[in-house]
């Protein structure tokens, strides 16, 4: 059965609606590479509280899409699902669900016009700059971002009399209203996890198929591309020393090298690795620094099974609840810096430990001296430069992340 005929059968509900998007991401990733590798990368979440068919949300630090049954049931057109996903994929580009918490009419209208003037096809009840300049006799110009949308439309709201009537026909191709939902994310935050989900998804779009996207579009990735990103398997192989990263089919991975056949089976590795990470929990570490380094470091453990523990520390050692999908760390405590109490904690509980991994994420100020217990093991990952550190004759591998543009452009605020 082919993708027209699952749309057709919706109606008499002889489908399941999840495998009928499903079945649109692929056909997306056959005729738009790059969008589809977006959304196929993005967990969906039934919700028939929606007022359009699609839309996002935020949900332990992930980016989630959403979808109502009964909204895409009243669609029966593939075409117009598959504009739809594109329409979401756009919002994504452009970062709309990081940028704005705010789902006033400005912002919906101003938003969807951006990225409808890169559909092929726009549906008649959509929001599109022509039926906007129409509507309000203004001259907004084409091409341009949100935010200078937004900026007019609201003033024009503001000062004419004349508003946009609650029973027009025109509307939003998705729901924006959980957009600003909290989840644990600053707004910075939510940029760079929207940031790796887009690189990596550039990354796996063929030559071919980028010829295809449009000049704006590429001109927005070059603005948010991530230009030196963190090495981590380069960094935690120094640690883990010369390990095996052998693979085995799995359908848990789909295969990247034809990303558009779900039957394939993809790969993961064939091996366990314990790695402890201890992040420094005092008061000179910030918060946006942590959460990036543990979101970069996660994107890299996940490419092979790894058996995560964590810790915070300051003048002692605070266990944090982990697994080995996300690394979830909250502050404790945010006293001074003990690295005394991290060996200590590991002699205690050296059964456990042995001799595996263990990273310690830190500005690199404590004391002079360390007893290690013959722990050798050990990576050191300083936010400071290494003439900084204050232990005299540190035991393991010491690396700074100072030279990293990207950790620089994020210290500064840049993001």
């Amino acid at each position: 059965m082919n993708f027209n005929q699952k749309v057709g059968q919706l109606k008499s509900n002889h489908i399941n609606i999840d495998n009928v998007l499903g079945s649109a991401i692929v056909s997306l990733l056959k005729s738009n590479q790059f969008y589809g590798n977006i959304l196929v990368r993005i967990n969906r979440i039934e919700d028939d509280k929606l007022k359009q068919p699609l839309g996002l949300t935020w949900h332990r630090h992930q980016i989630y899409l959403l979808y109502s049954e009964s909204m895409i049931s009243k669609i029966g057109d593939s075409e117009a699902l598959i504009t739809m996903l594109k329409h979401v994929a756009l919002h994504i580009i452009w970062l709309h669900p990081a940028i704005y918490y705010k789902n006033d009419l400005a912002t919906q209208m101003g938003t969807d016009i951006s990225v409808n003037q890169y559909l092929d096809q726009v549906p008649q009840h959509a929001f599109t700059l022509k039926n906007v300049n129409s509507y309000f006799n203004i001259k907004l110009n084409k091409n341009k971002k949100s935010k200078y949308y937004i900026k007019n439309i609201r003033k024009i709201i503001k000062k004419e009399t004349k508003k946009p009537n609650k029973n027009s026909k025109k509307q939003t191709l998705d729901d924006h209203k959980q957009w600003g939902r909290s989840s644990g994310l600053t707004k910075s935050e939510k940029a760079n996890q929207l940031k790796k989900l887009i690189n990596k998804s550039w990354k796996n779009t063929n030559t071919k198929n980028r010829g295809n996207i449009p000049g704006d579009v590429k001109n927005q990735l070059k603005r948010i591309s991530i230009r030196h990103p963190i090495d981590w398997k380069k960094y935690i192989q120094i640690g883990l020393g010369n390990i095996s990263f052998d693979k085995i089919d799995s359908r848990a991975r789909f295969n990247r090298r034809q990303a558009w056949r779900m039957d394939l089976m993809g790969q993961i590795s064939n091996n366990m690795y314990p790695v402890n990470i201890f992040v420094d929990n005092s008061g000179s570490m910030g918060d946006l620094e942590i959460s990036y380094l543990l979101s970069e470091m996660e994107d890299f453990l996940n490419h092979f099974p790894t058996l995560i523990s964590l810790y915070s520390f300051d003048t002692e050692i605070h266990r944090l609840k982990s697994n080995n999908k996300h690394i979830d760390f909250k502050r404790i405590g945010g006293g001074g810096t003990r690295f005394q109490s991290i060996f200590d904690y590991i002699n205690n509980h050296k059964n456990a430990f042995g001799n595996s991994l263990v990273i310690i994420l830190t500005d690199g100020y404590g004391e002079h001296e360390l007893k290690y217990y013959h722990n050798n093991n050990i990576l050191w990952i300083l936010t400071s430069d290494i003439k900084h550190f204050s232990v005299n004759h540190p035991c393991g591998k010491i690396i700074t992340l100072i030279h990293n543009q990207d950790f620089k452009d994020l210290v500064r605020g840049d993001n």
